[in-house]
């Protein structure tokens, strides 16, 4: 669950949970097993400066996991990144449009920072996702590859959707060379946190010189490793590893995970 070997930050798992929903289907109504889990990791670490959740994939859960949430936690004093692939119909790869639940989320929390996956859509007037604010006057979505938000963890840049090998005319699903160039923008740009919806091909070799390879794209590790931040945050697919420490930068997967993060 963690590779955490020469990692200079403090990470103390606090507590976990295992929450239970029904199953989601796939179009002829069949399911891959009796139930789905979101699993929620709480850590004390000095990898944040303001108590964080970082949490991706919930798809048609994330009501109830936030209702959860809500009723276990003081959201008023987190700030909440939300990686992508928020929303859904109870059916695998189904899309929808998380603002409504970006709305609800922000009204809860100190600040709300949203990247979109590929599920995601944006609502019909899409000034309604890129105009929603927090209470300082910082947008919520986060800029496409373009520009770094100063947040009380320090600078953060992202890049919504995944590569793909077509666009099946939804947004957030780019190209390989457009993908690539919007990574590459923002990375130059050093931030401190790097959100992406897609996913890392992380590989690295463990103490006793085994090799580990987690499924992902190599060009977006590629373009990590050659630029550095400190921690990569991502969703898209469900790696064994919550956090994986490899060559300075803090890998972090938040697919189907709610990770929270208190300062020490």
């Amino acid at each position: 669950m963690f590779s955490l070997h020469d990692c200079p930050y403090q990470i103390n798992i606090a507590d976990r949970e295992t929450l239970y929903y029904p199953p989601t289907k796939n179009r002829a109504g069949n399911t891959k097993a009796p139930f789905d889990t979101k699993e929620i990791i709480s850590i004390q670490t000095d990898l944040v400066k303001t108590p964080t959740i970082f949490t991706s994939d919930l798809h048609s859960h994330s009501y109830r996991v936030f209702e959860h949430l809500d009723s276990t936690l003081d959201l008023s004093i987190y700030d909440i990144y939300t990686i992508g692939d928020m929303s859904g119909e109870m059916i695998y790869g189904s899309d929808g449009d998380s603002t409504p639940l970006y709305q609800m989320i922000k009204s809860k929390c100190n600040h709300l920072y949203i990247t979109q996956g590929n599920h995601d859509l944006p609502p019909p007037n899409i000034s309604d996702l890129l105009q929603m604010e927090n209470t300082d006057g910082s947008n919520c979505y986060l800029s496409d590859g373009e520009e770094l938000v100063q947040t009380l963890n320090g600078t953060v840049g992202c890049v919504h959707g995944i590569i793909a090998h077509s666009d099946k005319k939804k947004p957030y699903r780019k190209y390989v060379d457009l993908y690539n160039a919007l990574l590459q923008n923002i990375l130059k740009k050093r931030p401190e946190f790097l959100f992406t919806h897609d996913t890392p091909a992380l590989s690295y070799t463990k103490q006793d010189k085994k090799h580990v390879e987690f499924i992902g794209k190599n060009s977006i590790f590629d373009l990590i490793k050659k630029y550095k931040c400190k921690v990569h945050v991502y969703g898209h697919c469900h790696h064994p590893n919550v956090m994986t420490y490899i060559d300075r930068t803090l890998f972090i997967n938040a697919d189907a995970r709610i990770i929270i993060l208190n300062p020490l």
